[in-house]
């Protein structure tokens, strides 16, 4: 037997909405980071705190639309990839910009909100959070 999904048009819009919007971002700073690795760019933080807070608006609109389908652990797929699982991993490629990493004083790998503990360094999340805190708080162990 199939089961299928109820799915809500305007909450899937709205995630679409919001991922198109941060890819966008994703794809500024990628070209401002291919100027030059070795100094800072004029609007890069500004750039950074645009992306961070799209990927706050991607991850509270997946949470609306996972909702409205009743699943709580449905991936929201972009491209064939689960969209949240790809999002930890989108600044990597900042940690090569050292002169960015000594400014801000903290790495962008797998870091997608640009905050000074990385996903793997919070208490209660990650690998290194359930080791510490046995896995509880943050949900660690959520496939997202």
């Amino acid at each position: 037997l199939f089961t299928f999904v109820q799915v809500n048009p305007s909450a899937e819009l709205n995630v679409l909405k919001a991922v198109l919007l941060r890819e966008g971002y994703l794809r500024r700073l990628h070209s401002l980071a291919s100027l030059s690795s070795l100094v800072l760019q004029p609007g890069l933080s500004d750039l950074l705190d645009l992306l961070r807070i799209a990927s706050v608006e991607v991850v509270e609109a997946i949470a609306e639309w996972r909702a409205g389908l009743g699943a709580a652990k449905t991936p929201f797929m972009w491209n064939g990839i689960n969209y949240l699982v790809k999002m930890p991993s989108d600044l990597d490629f900042l940690a090569k910009c050292k002169p960015l990493e000594r400014w801000l004083g903290f790495t962008t790998e797998r870091n997608p909100f640009v905050i000074p503990l990385a996903m793997e360094m919070r208490p209660g999340t990650g690998a290194k959070g359930k080791k510490r805190g046995g896995g509880g708080g943050g949900g660690g162990g959520d496939q997202q």
